[in-house]
């Protein structure tokens, strides 16, 4: 699971505050090379797991081919 994480470092008091969350899973159905992944976005402000505000389907990302923040980027735009 990747969980990416958005957090806010004041310049003022250095209190950091986290923004928002979200997962992205692997669901097992893909190959090497092609995966599919759930996406979620958590509620705050504990952002549990358990917490989805919503949630969105990336399919057929070329793991191999793709970076990382490629996943990201089309796992945002995948959610509502």
């Amino acid at each position: 699971m990747i969980i990416v994480t958005v957090s806010l470092l004041s310049a003022i008091t250095g209190q950091v505050s986290t923004l928002g969350m979200m997962t992205i899973s692997n669901d097992g159905t893909g190959t090497h090379q092609v995966g599919n992944y759930d996406a979620r976005r958590l509620k705050g402000p504990d952002f549990k797991l358990s917490n989805v505000s919503s949630a969105a389907r990336v399919e057929k990302h070329p793991r191999l081919s793709q970076s990382v923040w490629k996943l990201v980027a089309k796992a945002l735009e995948a959610l509502p």
